[in-house]
């Protein structure tokens, strides 16, 4: 699957995740978002608030994070923002080369999601969600873990999952993580959440999605244990027991692999260094970082990481600092 990051990457002005085209009244150029699809439904209204306030159109295209860093980094493209589900994407595709800090604004959780469709919905409870995924006429999708955190993250809660039943993960049969891996066709691995929410009910019965967007798509869901939905800080160290293999880099004949561990799921962002418009940037995350953006957050089911962390504070524009911390490793983690 690692092939078709450049594919689903390259998106131009008629492309699915695009915000708005052209430029605005004044001739100024749009400011450029790359941003993880999760994030599309705040995106959408933080760009109509922006708009409103300061005339400047703002273009977006949506995707995995990966795909969205190596935009940057692989293909050369120009941002002015990047938003990504998880924030050791900022760490290791972009920083220090295309970026010196960022700073992390929100949290989600992982959980189950169906429809009324969905095979043995009616039975589906906390205590034999693991059972019914494993039954063999249940129909599953994933993400692709080398082009979108939820690929990794759902991969994590099974392994968390399979830790807490006692269950290895070499054994096929019984743990679910192996099932993921085993069962999901190619056809239905697919490169981002929004793709994946947009099979259920037609092609499978079961996803692991991000809270906001099983929210936002009033989608039927099950909210799984703290201990392993990626949801608390307090729990890092548990979290960090379940570890996936992904592609960090495709560059040479051999692709550089990383080994990405569980962590409380924390949503980054900064200005990259390639930015045309930093300073119309700042301004773009002073309102996602202020009361009004804040509340478009929690309005869409996303959690608050109060205040914002900021990693490489001091590279943080000024006038951005005001409204961050600066990171710290055992408050936040």
């Amino acid at each position: 699957m690692w092939v078709g990051y450049v594919r689903f990457g390259l998106i131009s002005c008629m492309g699915l995740a695009l915000l708005s085209c052209g430029r605005t009244g004044k001739g100024q150029e749009p400011l450029m978002l790359f941003y993880a699809s999760s994030l599309e439904g705040a995106v959408e209204r933080w760009s109509e608030m922006f708009r409103s306030r300061k005339d400047i159109e703002v273009r977006g295209e949506r995707s995995g994070s990966q795909d969205a860093a190596r935009k940057i980094s692989e293909l050369g493209r120009a941002a002015d923002v990047i938003l990504v589900a998880d924030y050791h994407v900022i760490d290791w595709l972009l920083v220090p080369n295309y970026a010196h800090w960022q700073i992390l604004f929100a949290g989600n959780e992982i959980v189950l999601a169906h429809s009324e469709q969905s095979r043995y919905a009616a039975e589906l409870t906390a205590g034999n969600w693991r059972e019914i995924l494993r039954r063999p006429d249940v129909r599953l999708a994933r993400a692709d873990e080398n082009l979108a955190p939820i690929g990794y993250q759902s991969l994590q809660v099974c392994m968390l999952s399979d830790l807490e039943a006692g269950v290895p993960t070499t054994d096929t049969q019984r743990s679910l993580a192996a099932q993921l891996r085993a069962r999901v066709p190619p056809s239905l691995v697919r490169p981002n959440v929004e793709s994946l929410a947009s099979l259920l009910g037609l092609q499978v019965d079961y996803v692991f999605l991000f809270r906001n967007v099983a929210h936002e798509r009033n989608l039927k869901y099950l909210r799984l244990p703290a201990s392993i939905n990626l949801s608390d800080p307090s729990r890092a160290a548990e979290y960090a027991r379940a570890s996936v293999n992904i592609i960090k880099s495709a560059r040479g004949t051999t692709p550089e692999m990383i080994a990405m561990r569980g962590s409380p799921i924390l949503y980054g962002l900064t200005i990259p260094r390639s930015a045309r418009q930093p300073e119309a940037a700042e301004r773009f995350v002073q309102l996602i970082l202020g009361e009004k953006g804040q509340n478009v957050l929690e309005d869409l089911g996303f959690s608050l990481v109060r205040p914002p962390r900021a990693r490489g504070f001091a590279a943080v524009p000024k006038p951005l600092q005001p409204l961050v911390k600066a990171w710290d490793e055992d408050s936040t983690n």
